[in-house]
C-alpha cells in the first residue's frame, strides 16, 4: 500500500488566510499604487484592512476570492515559469521585458483572462441561488446565461452598488478642495 509522503490536506484549513492575505495585498498595493490617500501609507492600511474583513465576513465574495486565488498563483507560476525558460535559452531579460511590454495586447490579454476567472467564479459560486430549475442544474446549463444571471442577480448587484459607493465616500473625504 502506497503511503504519501507529504500530505498537503491540511492546507485546506489555511485557505481563508490565505485568501484574506491575498486580498489585503492586493487592496495594499493598489492604493498604494493609484496614489488616492497621497503618500498617507495608514490611511490605505486601514482602508486595505476594512475591506479585507468586509470581503471575508461576506460569504460569497470569500468563496470566490478562495475559487480564484489558486488559479491566480498557477498563472503566475506559469508565467514566472515559461520566462524563466526562455532565460535559460539565453534570452535577456530585458529583450523579455521589451517583448512583453511593447504592444498593449498583452495587458488586454490578461485583463479578459481575468474577467474570464472571475465570471467563472461568480457561476460557480452563485450557481446554486440563480438557477432553481433542477433540470438545468443537473445538465449543466449555458455559461454565458449563467454568468448574466450572477452579474445582474440583486446580491451581487447590490455588492457592487456597495462597493461604488464606498469608493465614492472615500474618495470625497480625501481630495482637498
Amino acid at each position: 500500500m502506497a503511503v504519501p509522503v507529504l500530505d498537503l490536506s491540511v492546507l485546506e484549513y489555511f485557505k481563508p488566510i490565505f485568501s484574506a492575505l491575498f486580498i489585503f495585498t492586493l487592496f495594499y498595493a493598489v492604493l498604494l499604487k493609484v496614489k488616492i490617500f497621497g503618500d498617507n501609507k495608514a490611511v490605505s492600511l486601514l482602508i486595505s484592512l476594512g475591506m479585507t474583513a468586509l470581503t471575508m465576513f461576506y460569504v460569497y465574495t470569500s468563496e470566490i476570492v478562495e475559487l480564484f486565488v489558486p488559479w491566480f498563483f498557477i498563472t503566475i507560476l506559469l508565467v514566472v515559469g515559461i520566462m524563466v525558460i526562455f532565460l535559460f535559452m539565453g534570452v535577456s531579460p530585458e529583450a523579455i521585458v521589451k517583448a512583453v511590454g511593447s504592444e498593449k495586447g498583452y495587458v488586454w490579454t490578461i485583463v479578459i483572462i481575468l474577467i474570464v476567472f472571475i465570471l467563472m467564479g461568480f457561476s460557480v459560486v452563485f450557481e446554486k441561488d440563480v438557477s432553481a430549475d433542477k433540470e438545468e442544474q443537473a445538465q449543466g446549463g449555458n455559461l454565458i446565461q449563467d454568468a448574466g444571471e450572477v452579474i445582474f442577480n440583486p446580491k451581487a448587484l447590490g455588492v457592487f452598488i456597495l462597493f461604488f459607493i464606498m469608493g465614492l465616500g472615500i474618495k470625497a473625504l480625501t481630495t482637498k478642495t
